[in-house]
């Protein structure tokens, strides 16, 4: 690939990640005009403003990794806060190119615990980061670089779908999402948005039915 077009594809993913910090950003500051509610629904709205600067800053984080050389392959998620190593790569990452490193993407690493504190999943395995599914019209039919955060309270993906304008719908993938991101890129047969009338087609960010919070944090 000659220095031309490497550098329009670099701008491409500036581009698209400005476009959608400035769309998450609205939604979170929109909410900010929204006042009353239970308490329940308070705390909801706290934990969902939380959940999407979170993905913004992973989002951001991953373009700029892209930008300053790393290969998608190359980026790792690997912290000692996730209390397994299974975000590690084989060889392992340079630190320029880890998400939660100081000299890498330097994104203040988040386990979810605080966001769904009863979680059955424990520490570390409420939120996965993988690349086995493809949401459609996002990117090619590849399978996208995904980030999950699984949500007991229903109140949550309500405020986080009010938010972004994206309805809860009974589109869900039956295979596993549990693998995580090593590198690795799988393509899978079930994927969001390839049933009649789902609401994630073209969608980079959303909550699904079964409560699960799916962010797209590079297409391919």
């Amino acid at each position: 690939m000659d220095r031309h077009s490497e550098h329009g594809n670099v701008l491409f993913l500036i581009l698209i990640a400005v476009a959608l910090f400035a769309a998450l950003s609205y939604a979170v500051t929109s909410s900010n005009r929204t006042g009353g509610g239970s308490t329940e629904r308070e705390r909801a709205g706290l934990v969902a403003s939380e959940i999407i600067n979170y993905e913004i800053a992973l989002r951001t984080a991953v373009t700029k990794l892209q930008a300053s050389g790393c290969s998608l392959e190359n980026i790792s998620f690997d912290h000692p806060g996730w209390g397994h190593n299974f975000y590690r790569h084989t060889p392992p990452s340079t630190d320029n190119c880890k998400v939660f490193h100081p000299q890498g993407g330097a994104v203040s690493f988040r386990n979810g615990l605080t966001w769904n504190p009863e979680s059955a999943l424990g520490p570390g395995w409420t939120v996965y980061i993988n690349g086995e599914t493809s949401v459609a019209d996002v990117g090619t039919p590849d399978s996208e670089l995904l980030m999950w955060i699984f949500l007991d309270d229903a109140n949550i993906c309500d405020v986080i779908s009010d938010r972004l304008s994206v309805p809860l719908t009974p589109d869900t993938v039956s295979t596993h999402v549990f693998g995580t991101y090593d590198g690795s890129f799988q393509n899978l047969a079930d994927n969001f948005g390839d049933d009649l009338g789902s609401a994630y087609v073209g969608t980079y960010s959303f909550c699904n039915s079964n409560n699960a919070y799916i962010s797209v944090l590079a297409a391919r």
